[in-house]
C-alpha cells in the first residue's frame, strides 16, 4: 500500500488533461461579418456624425471671412502713345519717354501713400478703442503691403518688355478694386505734376543760366571799355612828354631811321596788340591787361607835329568800340543769349504733349482683368469634412458596440 504522498507525488508527475488542451480557443481574432454587421446596424450614427462634421465646416465657410488674391500687370506706355515725346526728347532739354514715366509711376506707387490715404478714407479697416494713432498707423501700413508690387522678370516678359505685377490679397475683395482705381488715378495725377513740374524747373533754369552767362559778358565788357580808357589816358600822357621833347629839340617832322621805326611801329600799334592778348582771354576769363612794350624811348624822334596830330586824334574819339575787336565778340555773344531759341522752342514743343491735361497717362493698366479666387478650398473642405466625419462615426460606433458587449 502506497503512502499518500507518494500517490499526490504520481498525480503530479502525471497531470490530467483537460478538454481545453485539445481545443484552444482565440478570443482575439476578428470576425469581418460580425464588424460588417455592425458597421450596418450603426450606418445613421456614421452618417449622423458625418453630417454633423459636414454642418460645422459649412458654418465655417460661411462666418469665417474668406480670403481673396488676384493680380493684374502694369506695363510701359505702347510705342504709339509714347511717340508723342519724341520730338521733345530729341532737343535734350527733357527726357521724357516710356521707361521714364513708367519708374516714376511705379515709384509712385510704392510710396503707399495713395493707397493708405484711401484704405482710410473708405474705411477698409477702422481704428479700434484702444489703439493708439501710431499702432493704426503700423496696421494701416501692414495692410497696404497688402497691395504688392512684384518687379518685372525674363519670365514675366510680353513682346520683350517686362511688366511689372500688382498682386492683391483681400477679404473685401470689391473694395479693394476700388481702392487701386482711385490710387493708381491719383498717382498717374501726381506723375503728370511731377512731369509738368520739371519741365518748368528745367526751363527756369535754363533762363537763369543765359540771364547770369549776358550778365558776365556786359562785366566783362565794362573791364575791356574801362582798360581802353587807362591806356588811352597812358598813351596821352606819354605822347604829350614825347611831343614837349619835340619841341625842345625843334624837331618838327623828323626822320626815323630803321632801328626808329620798329619804336614807332610798336608804339603806334600798342592799343592793336593790347586787344589781341584780351581777345585771347575772353574764353578764359581773365582781368583785361595792358601789354604795352616800354617803347616811348625815341618817339620824340617823329617830331612834335606828327605826335600832337595824333594826340588830337586820340582826343577826338568818341566811340572806342570800333577800336576795341574784343567788345564785337562780347556783343556777338550777348546776341546769341539774347537769341536763344532753346526754351521757347521746348515750351511749343513740350505744349504738344499730353503733359498737363487729363489725356496723360503714365503706365498702361486694366483693372478689368483682375480677377479674385478664394484662397479658401470650399470643396477640400467639405471632402474633408466628410471624409473625417465618417471616420468619426466608426470610432463612436466601435465605442458604443464595446461598451455594449461589455455590458
Amino acid at each position: 500500500m502506497q503512502h499518500p504522498s507518494q500517490q499526490n507525488q504520481q498525480k503530479s508527475e502525471h497531470p490530467s488533461k483537460s478538454p481545453s488542451d485539445h481545443n484552444p480557443a482565440y478570443n482575439d481574432e476578428i470576425d469581418l461579418a460580425d464588424l460588417v454587421r455592425s458597421l450596418w446596424n450603426g450606418k445613421w450614427l456614421v452618417i449622423g456624425v458625418a453630417f454633423g462634421t459636414v454642418m460645422l465646416a459649412l458654418a465655417y465657410l460661411v462666418l469665417v471671412p474668406k480670403t481673396y488674391t488676384g493680380s493684374f500687370e502694369i506695363a510701359a506706355l505702347p510705342s504709339v502713345k509714347a511717340d508723342v515725346y519724341t520730338e521733345l526728347n530729341a532737343t535734350e532739354f527733357m527726357a521724357v519717354d516710356e521707361q521714364v514715366l513708367l519708374s516714376a509711376f511705379i515709384d509712385d506707387v510704392r510710396s503707399y501713400d495713395g493707397i493708405e490715404s484711401f484704405i482710410k478714407s473708405y474705411g477698409y479697416i477702422a481704428q479700434q478703442e484702444d489703439e493708439t494713432d501710431r499702432e493704426f498707423a503700423f496696421r494701416l501700413r501692414s495692410t497696404a503691403y497688402d497691395f504688392s508690387l512684384v518687379p518685372p522678370t525674363p519670365l514675366t516678359a510680353k513682346n520683350f518688355q517686362p511688366n511689372w505685377v500688382l498682386n492683391v490679397t483681400t477679404q473685401k475683395p470689391d473694395m479693394a478694386t476700388q481702392i487701386l482705381a482711385d490710387s493708381l488715378m491719383l498717382s498717374n495725377q501726381n506723375i503728370n505734376e511731377q512731369m509738368g513740374g520739371a519741365f518748368q524747373r528745367r526751363s527756369n533754369e535754363q533762363t537763369r543760366k543765359n540771364k547770369f552767362a549776358i550778365e558776365d559778358l556786359e562785366l566783362k565788357k565794362q573791364r575791356v571799355l574801362s582798360q581802353y580808357d587807362f591806356n588811352k589816358k597812358s598813351k596821352l600822357a606819354l605822347l604829350n612828354e614825347q611831343a614837349q621833347i619835340a619841341r625842345s629839340l625843334d624837331i618838327g617832322k623828323g626822320s626815323l631811321s630803321l632801328p626808329t621805326q620798329s619804336y614807332v611801329k610798336s608804339s603806334t600799334t600798342v592799343f592793336t596788340t593790347v586787344d589781341e592778348d584780351n581777345q585771347r582771354k575772353t574764353n578764359q576769363n581773365e582781368p583785361y591787361v595792358a601789354s604795352a612794350a616800354n617803347n616811348e624811348a625815341l618817339l620824340y624822334l617823329r617830331g612834335y607835329v606828327a605826335i600832337e596830330k595824333e594826340i588830337m586824334m586820340l582826343q577826338s574819339r568818341k566811340s572806342p568800340e570800333a577800336f576795341i575787336p574784343q567788345l564785337a565778340i562780347i556783343e556777338d555773344l550777348k546776341l546769341q543769349l539774347l537769341q536763344d531759341p532753346t526754351v521757347s522752342r521746348a515750351n511749343e514743343l513740350f505744349a504738344n504733349t499730353p503733359i498737363g491735361s487729363e489725356e496723360f497717362s503714365a503706365a498702361v493698366y486694366d483693372l478689368a482683368s483682375l480677377e479674385y479666387k478664394s484662397k479658401t478650398k470650399a470643396t477640400l473642405v467639405l471632402a474633408l469634412a466628410i471624409v473625417l466625419g465618417g471616420m468619426l462615426g466608426i470610432f463612436v460606433l466601435l465605442i458604443r458596440n464595446a461598451l455594449v458587449n461589455k455590458d
